[in-house]
Formats: structure tokens, C-alpha cells, sequence
């Protein structure tokens, strides 16, 4: 970096700015490390070329940053007059220096904890990678040193190799994903009351998970028993199926679910509880059919007519719309190339949705594994990189206690199971690893659930077995029976098939068995409806 252009300036600045926001936020040493990492980088004029107002603004630059540290790490007060006494030195010869920082000195953390907090966000990414680009530079140059004056003692196949175990290590945000990854640490050896509410918090927001409102549900009746209580927020779901089983059918019925079933959940002032859906397959406007299907379907009990298919887009639009927010819940519905996007990409996605106010609730990928695993390639082995690529996806949403649930297609050895086994299929790769990419992506999700379509052969009765796989909640449900469960898609009839895939039954007489053999009662005739779900 030259100390001739702004470049490290604007990132003493920055340092300066992220340690005060820490210092507003109470996060003292949250960010200490980074802003040491990125001090060691911002280097003085020499003396001999002249330029001391540069210089003196770099050193009280690098003096105030040093100040600032030793402070945070000693728990000690920072009062504002003394800061803003420290600012005016630094900013004697270049006043943009003090109206940059002067942006967050008047913040009140109590009124301003969101913007803080994004501030916080942005600023230690920003720092991250101008530590990681200096670092890389340097890096670089002593490759390039060994490359240019020992060329007749270097192996190809070796050199390589040390270029990959250089540079791998690069591709992941370790601050990021470290904060992520970690709780924080418990210190009982001191402030006994710090420790002790600390503790507490971490006991409400696990009963939360369990019992409270952070337990979602959905309309189906078997679904939230399977999950007991329904899916979580913060967990990781994935629906595995081969192709053509309705995969995106069940998290578009889903997504079109939890706000119906669930109020709103409670978020800070000013901002809105949010449900994003992400489809990397379909166009918007088949994803807008599907989910005017679902509503539709739901509200009549049955089968979408001619008359309801012929109605006007701007009809059809409107009662989409309108069932959303009449719910009270923000919908965001994106679609979106896979191959143009990477995890990053997603997480930026996500950050822009917050900034502009949305309370992330639940996110749907249709479906996760087709965005390129751009920057996980951290060894050779095969599907390590889709294992990565889950495993940051899970830490970054985990940490914001965003529910995100995405199909995943099964590899083709699956196959096998239906062509040589008897019973179900979901029955026979339940717990295989016969995932497409990675066998080993369980280790990484909160919870699986296999899905295959199911045809009565005597019958023509149509119904989508679920089997629930790995789930990492402690505990396991009463009735092992339950685990696996059969939804059904018609009524009988081949003619009383639902564009919708399978009708909630939340309020209802169920709709799912244990046997093909067996469809429950309701299906004869009219649903029986109950006046409410206490029964699961």
C-alpha cells in the first residue's frame, strides 16, 4: 500500500470508526485483533522524502488507533471529549478525517443499535480483506522471488502445491465466520453477574428453539410432528429426492404456509419480519402460479377449476399480494442465475434485505447446490467443496436465526434401492449418503428429510412418502411411526389430482398415513374439519 494516496488513511479511519462502534455497542475486544492485523499495514513516509504533514497525519493516525486499542482491551471508559480531542489532532491538516468519523460519535446505542451494528458489520468486513489483499501481496512476492531466483532447484508438482496450500486458506472469511461459529466464551472466574446473565440468555433462546416462537408451522399436520413442533429458526433443513418428486412443490407449499399458521414474528421498531424465497430453477411467474394454486386449492378443498385457471394476471396477481399481507408477513420472492452467484453473493443478498428493513424469518433455496462452489475449494478431496460451501451457508444464516430450508437431488446410485429393495424407497436411503455432490452433507445440516413420490398400483392412488432422516434436536418423537408418513395427493379419483401437490390439512382431518394400503378416512369424502389442532 502507498502512503502517498489515501488508500491508508481511509483504512486508519476505518479502524478508528469500527473500534468506536464497538466501544457504543459494549463489544470490546470484538474487533482488537483485526484492527492490530490492519495497523501493521499502514506504514510512515520516510523522513528523508519531506512530506511531514503526511507523515504527521499517518503517525497521530497509527498513535490514536494504538490508544483506542489498549483502552477496549483494558475495559477502560472512552469519554467522548477525549476521543474528539484525539480526532482534532489527527484531523489538523485533513478535515474529512474528522466529519468521516464524526458520522457515529453522536449514535445512541440504544436508538441507533441497528445502524451500529450494520456499521459494525461493514466495517470489519472492509478491514478483513484489505489485511487479506496486503497479506496475499506479500505473499505473492516471495513466491514470485522463489519462482524468479530458484528456477533450477524447483519441482513443478511440488511448487504447485505449495501455491494451493498458500493461497487455500484465502478463500474462507475467518472473522466472519468465526463469529458465526462461536457463542462466545464463558469465564466463570470473573464478573460473577456478566457471566450469569450471559448464561441465561443462551437458556431462553435455547427454550425458545424447543417451545417458544422461534418454533415454526407448517400446514401439514405429519411435518410438524416429524420436526416436533415444526421447523426451528436458525436450523438447516434439506428435502432429498430424486428427480421429478416434488421437491420444489414441497417448499413452495411450505413457504406459502408459515404465514398463514404462524403470526408474524416480533421484531425491533421500524423493521419487518420477512420470508424470502430464492428459486434458481423456475421462473418467477411459475413460482406465482404455484403458490396462487396452493391458495386457492386451500380455500375451496378442491382442485383448481377451468374458471379459476382462466382468470386475469392482473386477478391472480392481486389475490397473491393480497394473502401475504393481509398475513402481516414481508414476502421476497428472487429469482436468479446460479452460475452468476457464489456464497458470497448470497450473503449480500441477504445484507441489502436488511438494510432496507427486513427481519429475516425463513429462507427457501430452489434449490442450494446449483450455485457454483466459487472459494470452497480448500483440499482435494471430492465434495469437500459442496460440504464447505453448506457448512458456511449454515454458520452465516445460524447466526441470524434465519431458518433456511432447501431441496437436494439424490445421486444416481439411489437408483439401486428402487430397482433391488422392497418397500418404500425413502425407507431404503434413509441414512446411505446417497446425496448428489457430497455423501457427507448430513454432518453438516440440521435436519433430512427424504421424499418419493408413491403410486398404489391397485388403487391409482397417489401419495408423497416422508421419511425423516438426521435431525439434531435433542430428544426423539414418542411414536416411531411418525417418521415416516404418507401425504396424499388426490382423492381417489385420477381427475381429483391438485395443481398444488397436496392440500394443508392444519384445521382438517389428517391427510397423511402410515401405509400405502391404507389412506386416511377423509379421503372417501369431504374433509372433516376440526375447530383447531390440538390433536398433534
Amino acid at each position: 500500500m502507498s502512503a502517498y494516496d489515501n488508500n491508508e488513511k481511509l483504512t486508519a479511519v476505518r479502524i478508528i470508526t469500527l473500534l468506536y462502534a464497538d466501544y457504543l455497542l459494549g463489544y470490546f475486544t470484538k474487533h482488537t485483533d483485526i484492527a492490530r492485523e490492519a495497523l501493521e499495514y499502514i506504514t510512515e513516509p520516510d523522513e528523508a522524502l519531506g512530506v511531514v504533514t503526511e507523515r504527521n497525519t499517518i503517525v497521530r493516525l497509527k498513535l490514536m488507533i494504538s490508544w483506542l486499542i489498549d483502552r477496549l482491551e483494558e475495559r477502560v471508559e472512552i469519554p467522548q471529549v477525549d476521543f474528539m480531542i484525539q480526532l482534532e489532532q489527527v484531523a489538523q491538516y485533513e478535515p474529512w478525517i474528522k466529519t468521516a468519523v464524526c458520522q457515529i460519535v453522536e449514535l445512541k446505542p440504544d436508538e441507533d443499535k441497528v445502524y451500529l451494528q450494520h456499521t459494525q458489520t461493514t466495517l470489519a468486513r472492509e478491514l478483513e480483506n484489505t489485511v487479506t489483499v496486503a497479506e496475499l501481496v506479500k505473499k505473492l512476492k516471495e513466491l514470485y522471488r522463489k519462482a524468479s531466483y530458484e528456477t533450477s532447484t524447483i519441482n513443478a508438482r511440488e511448487f504447485s502445491a505449495q501455491i494451493v496450500e498458500t493461497f487455500s486458506p484465502y478463500m474462507a472469511s475467518k472473522y466472519e465466520l468465526g463469529d458465526a461459529n462461536s457463542q462466545g466464551t464463558l469465564k466463570f472466574g470473573g464478573d460473577v453477574e456478566a457471566v450469569t446473565q450471559q448464561i441465561t440468555e443462551l437458556l431462553k433462546k435455547d427454550r425458545q428453539k424447543r417451545t417458544g416462537n422461534m418454533v415454526l408451522k407448517t400446514g401439514y399436520q405429519c411435518v410438524n410432528t416429524m420436526l416436533r413442533g415444526g421447523p426451528r429458526m436458525g436450523e438447516f433443513i434439506i428435502n432429498i429426492a430424486m428427480k421429478f418428486n416434488y421437491k420444489s412443490g414441497l417448499i413452495v407449499n411450505i413457504f406459502r404456509q408459515l404465514p398463514k399458521y404462524n403470526a408474524p414474528f416480533p421484531v425491533a421498531e421500524g423493521r419487518h419480519p420477512t420470508l424470502v424465497f430464492v428459486t434458481f430453477e423456475q421462473d418467477l411467474s411459475a413460482l406465482i402460479f404455484m403458490l396462487y394454486a396452493g391458495i386457492v386449492e386451500n380455500e375451496t378443498r378442491q382442485p383448481l377449476t377451468l374458471d379459476h385457471m382462466s382468470i386475469s394476471e392482473d386477478e391472480m396477481s392481486h389475490l397473491v399480494v393480497q394473502y401475504f399481507r393481509n398475513l402481516g408477513w414481508h414476502v421476497v420472492l428472487h429469482h436468479q442465475n446460479p452460475l452468476s452467484w457464489t456464497y458470497e453473493d448470497i450473503f449480500n443478498f441477504t445484507e441489502n434485505l436488511e438494510k432496507e428493513g427486513c427481519h429475516l424469518v425463513a429462507t427457501f433455496f430452489d434449490y442450494l447446490f446449483k450455485v457454483p462452489k466459487t472459494g470452497c475449494h480448500l483440499s482435494q478431496v471430492i465434495g469437500e467443496d459442496v460440504k464447505v460451501f453448506y457448512t458456511r451457508i449454515r454458520a452465516y444464516y445460524k447466526m441470524r436465526d434465519c431458518l433456511i430450508w432447501s431441496p437436494h437431488q439424490m445421486n444416481s446410485s439411489a437408483r439401486d434401492a428402487m430397482e433391488y429393495n422392497t418397500g418404500l424407497l425413502v425407507q431404503n436411503v434413509n441414512g446411505l449418503g446417497k446425496l448428489e455432490g457430497c455423501r457427507t452433507i448430513d454432518d453438516v445440516v440440521d435436519v433430512e428429510i427424504y421424499q418419493h413420490i408413491e403410486t398404489d398400483k391397485k388403487t391409482g392412488n397417489i401419495a408423497l412418502s416422508l421419511m425423516r432422516g438426521k435431525h439434531k434436536l435433542e430428544g426423539e418423537i414418542q411414536n416411531k411411526m411418525d417418521l415416516l408418513v404418507l401425504l396424499w395427493m388426490n382423492q381417489y379419483r385420477k381427475d381429483q389430482r391438485y395443481v398444488s401437490g397436496v392440500l394443508d390439512d392444519v384445521g382438517y382431518g389428517a391427510m397423511h398415513s402410515h401405509k400405502l394400503t391404507d389412506p386416511p378416512k377423509c379421503m372417501a369424502s369431504e374433509s372433516v374439519v376440526f375447530n383447531d389442532d390440538a390433536d398433534f
